[in-house]
């Protein structure tokens, strides 16, 4: 019988007390990121030359807090990490290195983020006690952006926000909205 797959055991060498909380893969290249409740980053690098498994590498110091939500921006080298309501980017190169942080709007619930194809420019949408801010990442920081929405129909603050082409897709409870917004494309 054809076997399309074969699972293979990643981390056997781990503490049985790592708790995966966030997963995310990039894009380009064999690698994928785990986030765990107790604030560790886990790295797992393909193996090369037609071997199976994968290279492991554990940062314990990456954040203090758990890693609720993880999103990796190839095309600017970054990692956007949601721990502590508050979003964070970090290098994506090992020591992972923070480069900035979202805190002046707390409690951050959740965040999206796309790159513009017009632009290159990296956009990103946090949601904020039922309003919704825009920043754009520029020379290593965020830039908050004069976009304020408020949500104030909405009965609950937002659950997950998912970005595609202009439109933002928002999910509460169980109801989900479509905002579109001004004519960025991602």
């Amino acid at each position: 019988m054809f076997e399309a797959y074969a699972p293979t055991e990643i981390a056997t060498r781990l503490e049985k007390s790592i708790d995966v909380s966030s997963l995310v893969a990039h894009g380009h290249a064999a690698k994928v990121y785990v986030g765990s409740k107790a604030g560790y980053l886990l790295a797992l690098n393909g193996i090369r030359e037609g071997k199976r498994g994968y290279d492991l590498s554990i940062c314990r110091s990456f954040e203090k807090k758990a890693v609720n939500e993880l999103c990796c921006i190839e095309r600017h080298d970054i990692l956007l990490c949601l721990t502590d309501s508050q979003l964070a980017a970090h290098d994506l190169s090992h020591p992972f290195a923070l480069k900035a942080l979202i805190s002046d709007v707390r409690p951050i619930s959740a965040f999206c983020a796309g790159v513009s194809e017009v632009d290159g420019m990296l956009y990103v949408a946090v949601s904020a006690r039922k309003k919704i801010f825009l920043y754009k990442w520029l020379v290593d920081e965020f830039i908050k952006m004069n976009f304020e929405m408020s949500l104030a129909f909405f009965p609950d603050s937002v659950n997950y926000m998912v970005w595609c082409g202009p439109i933002i897709s928002v999910a509460v409870q169980n109801e989900y909205y479509y905002m579109t917004v001004f004519p960025i494309k991602v």
